[in-house]
């Protein structure tokens, strides 16, 4: 695992990630999500990158966690 790495949050936007994502970002994390939702405002701002989840697409997601430590 990288040491400088991020933690991605399945949904972050949604109701229970949020709060997950919402504690992270406290902890001084850095915090990605990977969605299928249509991208939207989201509530913590440019804090969390976002990245549209296709499973039509797999090399798209092992791109979205390359780097990751930890997926919830």
């Amino acid at each position: 695992m990288k040491a400088n790495g991020f933690d991605v949050v399945t949904g972050a936007f949604n109701y229970t990630s949020k709060y997950i994502a919402r504690r992270l970002l406290l902890m001084g994390k850095k915090v990605r999500t990977i969605t299928g939702r249509p991208a939207s405002e989201s509530p913590f701002g440019n804090q969390v990158a976002e990245h549209q989840f296709s499973f039509d697409n797999p090399g798209q997601l092992i791109q979205s966690l390359e780097g990751a430590t930890v997926l919830y």
